[in-house]
């Protein structure tokens, strides 16, 4: 169980978008004691990118029939961070690629979908424009919401 910045508990179990397979535990750090550093903003990010994964892999009818979740999640909100931090290597033949986001602020995740290549969610993505990817591995990808422009 955590407290939403609103004081409101949650079980991490809770999933963050109704009727999703995203899972507040999948969202926040190992580390219990970084728990209390969530705030609204973090909130608001973390739920505006489970929305959009959810609207394009789970809101369908086979996506209802699994028996456990399709996610594995490496990686979502880390306020330990640093800005420079090059992307987590999950497979030791993986090439560095430079981040597309630097905070791990909430609005990126890395994960992986059972049943999926990287390429296959990314090509999935395309017609998405609230979120943008690039792949990790062959399995895994790191998906974000899109920056918003600075002009």
């Amino acid at each position: 169980m955590f407290s939403m910045p609103s004081g409101r508990p949650l079980l991490t179990l809770r999933a963050i978008v109704f009727d999703g397979w995203l899972l507040w535990k999948d969202a926040l750090p190992m580390d219990v004691e970084l728990w209390p550093l969530l705030d609204q903003p973090v909130v608001d990010r973390i739920t505006a990118l489970a929305k959009a994964l959810h609207a394009v892999f789970d809101d369908t009818p086979a996506s209802r029939l699994l028996d456990d979740s399709p996610y594995n999640v490496a990686r979502w909100w880390d306020p330990t961070a640093q800005p420079e931090e090059p992307p987590l290597l999950l497979e030791p033949t993986a090439t560095a690629l430079p981040a597309v986001d630097p905070t791990w602020d909430g609005g990126r995740v890395m994960l992986r979908r059972r049943g999926y290549t990287a390429d296959q969610v990314l090509s999935k993505i395309k017609g998405a424009p609230q979120l943008e990817g690039l792949a990790v591995t062959q399995q895994w990808v790191e998906l974000h919401l899109p920056q918003p422009s600075s002009d």
